[in-house]
């Protein structure tokens, strides 16, 4: 009875083992009764996926790209938590998969069902003041997403804004986004225009800038290892921007780079008592497709279009409870350096509302920099039909034009509300800055609002 023990002790540890490496339908067992004086022969049935199925066949969405490799092969957790997340990224996909045996010992049957559905298309309507000051404060957007357009798993996306004055200064830009999965890989493709004016009041005469920038990428991110609470993955990216800038009808140049850049990153993401995220990345100019080329510069010290940037960003989300109020705290940290000058549109920039907060009729961005967010929410238990979750933030900033230039120091604070009600949502912001960097003027209060509507 002792040695029987010990045998089932043996086959559940083997059991455990196969378990913790992911492969979930593994199963131990005795090649034959065992004897005294002879070995013990185990052998392990690792099982196999004979079929992967969906309970509901009118679902648009591919298994083969979503599970590709699977059949026949033994049930990898790892397999089938990738595929699931590759199909849940589409808004309208909320799966989950049950194994059942399948018509052979040692086969499985993955079935995925659907715990809710939405539309497979998703329309939405904005309007608010974020807008700059030349260009016109208030904007309009519009933005359109369709799920599994080509019933591949993808998901397309497009955006329009424009400036709600239609006067000589405006502002107005659109953009597509198509991303494709494959397994652990996933393909991307973003393409956007953007176009503006604005007046540059001078003592006798207003002139005007105008410009327009143009920009498509091609992406390729790859999962190279995943866990239970753990997932690291790599990024490639080529991206070709080309910018055009007037003042009135004259062309300037040194503010009119054509690029071509290279991307290659690493993204680890993780769960404990946060959620975190972690992405580095370096970029490097490159000579092709007719991109600028620095050897042909006349002047020494302008911005280099074969540059060498290193970016990375931690965030953190966490919920908690003090007594009975919950609450949500955001922390985001972005860094950026470069030993080059740098064209405008790679520089980061350290005074807009997705950075440091409360700066509206000053701006500075730099080559080199760093840019801590904080927000804090408060959501309210009520009985009202409205969400209603007022949060604080505090943001600091560190910013320098190029390398070896003198640094600013930015800080602001915010104070906003978010109201939320069936798919109408209403932001309003208070936000103040806490310094004036030498050069700056001196920041009014600055109030914000966001309306939006989801069809």
């Amino acid at each position: 009875m002792h040695g029987a023990n010990q045998i089932n002790q043996l086959l559940a540890a083997i059991t455990r083992l196969y378990v913790e490496a992911g492969y979930i339908a593994s199963r131990p067992y005795l090649a034959s009764t065992p004897a005294a004086g002879h070995s013990l022969d185990i052998l392990v049935e690792e099982g196999y996926v004979e079929a992967i199925e969906l309970a509901d066949q009118s679902l648009p969405v591919s298994l083969r790209g979503a599970f590709p490799g699977m059949l026949g092969k033994p049930l990898y957790l790892r397999d089938l938590e990738q595929g699931l997340d590759q199909l849940n990224r589409l808004r309208s996909l909320d799966l989950t998969a049950d194994i059942a045996p399948g018509s052979q010992p040692g086969a499985s049957r993955i079935i995925l069902r659907s715990r809710s559905s939405a539309a497979r298309w998703g329309l939405g309507l904005g309007v608010d003041n974020l807008g700059s000051a030349g260009t016109g404060r208030d904007r309009q957007s519009i933005n359109l997403n369709l799920d599994s357009p080509l019933q591949i798993n993808d998901a397309l996306n497009l955006n329009y804004s424009d400036t709600l004055n239609h006067g000589p200064r405006y502002s107005r830009s659109s953009s597509l986004f198509y991303s494709v999965p494959y397994g652990y890989w996933t393909y991307s493709l973003f393409a956007s225009h953007a176009e503006y004016r604005a007046p540059l009041k001078l003592p006798r005469t207003t002139l005007y800038n105008s410009g327009r920038t143009d920009m498509v990428s091609g992406r390729a991110d790859r999962v190279l290892w995943r866990d239970q609470s753990h997932q690291l993955s790599a990024n490639l990216q080529l991206a070709y921007k080309d910018v055009d800038s007037y003042l009135q009808k004259a062309h300037l140049q040194i503010q009119s780079p054509t690029l071509t850049v290279a991307e290659a990153g690493l993204n680890l993401f993780w769960l404990d008592s946060a959620v975190w995220n972690l992405d580095v990345n370096y970029a490097q100019g490159l000579t092709w497709f007719g991109a600028d080329r620095d050897s042909q510069q006349v002047q020494r010290n302008l911005p280099q279009a074969q540059f060498r940037k290193y970016r990375a960003g931690l965030s953190q989300w966490r919920n908690g409870q003090l007594g009975t109020q919950r609450w949500q705290w955001q922390s985001q940290l972005s860094a950026q350096y470069s030993p080059d000058p740098l064209p405008a549109i790679e520089q980061l920039l350290g005074t807009d509302d997705s950075a440091v907060r409360g700066y509206r009729i000053n701006s500075a961005s730099g080559a080199i920099g760093a840019v801590w967010r904080n927000t804090l929410r408060l959501p309210l238990d009520n009985d009202l039909p409205v969400k209603i979750t007022p949060r604080l933030g505090l943001d600091n900033g560190w910013i320098k034009a190029e390398h070896g230039a003198r640094s600013r120091q930015l800080s602001g604070a915010s104070l906003g509300l978010n109201l939320s009600w069936k798919k109408l949502q209403v932001d309003l912001d208070y936000q103040r800055s806490l310094n004036t960097p030498e050069g700056f003027r001196t920041e009014p209060e600055v109030w914000l609002a966001r309306f939006s509507l989801q069809i």
